[in-house]
């Protein structure tokens, strides 16, 4: 009978020890998933803040703006580059993340499209380009911020609460310090709001699926310039079913 409290005991001590095995691995795992959501958005975040300085060097200064007026070559080059670099990225996703192409397709992609977004702000108008990159740096840092406030796992309604006080805050500072009107204040925080969202949803997708995706396997810096075209991707297909939605609803 001691014999079998013994053994009743020891089975007992394994199976907890099991448990803890299980609930340290569970931490662990939604851990490193949450780290790499962090580095994923931190170089977007730097991704943001060399267009946004680019577009507000533009808007500073009349010089640099007439000069990429006059150079359409320049912007179809940039352009072609930043295109042709993520779609590389994107097929060729497992020998770029490694170094040092990953990082040779973080600063290509970064720099040329840097360009491209410049000269769209020089064509146009400055402060609405400078409205529209200051609301797509603010999302991307506060959703930066909010994942440092996250241990185990990230969650659509944290990510959509500092979302809102991103594109709050902005929305604020160009109202008091600019002459944009309502409406393309009012047009470019429904944009930013809308992009956000296919941003977390694509990022939570993939981080949140399991063992179907291995962020140990997964680079951050090259991630950082497939996730465009995955957010794109992710468009045409929200697209494509609300058209089929729509062609349902009329038969």
């Amino acid at each position: 009978m001691f014999q079998s409290h013994l053994e009743y005991a020891g089975k007992t001590s394994q199976i907890q020890q099991n448990v803890v095995g299980e609930v340290c691995n569970f931490e662990n795992q939604f851990n490193s998933r949450v780290v790499y959501s962090r580095k994923l958005y931190q170089y977007l975040l730097i991704q943001m803040i060399v267009i946004s300085l680019f577009i507000y060097w533009v808007y500073a200064s009349p010089s640099l703006d007439s000069y990429l007026e006059g150079k359409p070559w320049l912007f179809w080059l940039c352009l072609f580059i930043s295109i042709g670099t993520a779609t590389m990225a994107l097929i060729f996703r497992k020998d770029v993340a490694i170094f040092p192409w990953n990082w040779v397709v973080f600063v290509t992609f970064t720099l040329s499209i840097s360009i491209v977004c410049g000269t769209l702000v020089a064509l146009g108008d400055s402060v609405i380009g400078l409205l529209v990159f200051s609301s797509l740096a603010s999302m991307v840092f506060f959703l930066f911020m909010y994942s440092l406030t996250v241990k185990r796992r990230l969650t659509y309604q944290g990510s959509i609460l500092f979302i809102s006080a991103s594109i709050l805050l902005i929305f604020e500072i160009f109202t008091i310090f600019t002459e944009v009107s309502l409406f393309w204040l009012s047009t470019v925080s429904l944009f930013a709001f809308l992009l956000a969202f296919l941003l977390i949803y694509d990022t939570y997708t993939n981080v949140n699926s399991g063992d179907q995706y291995d962020v140990n396997q997964a680079d951050e810096v090259s991630g950082s310039v497939i996730i465009y075209w995955d957010v794109i991707l992710l468009f045409l297909k929200m697209n494509e079913l609300i058209k089929d939605y729509l062609v349902r609803e009329r038969n």
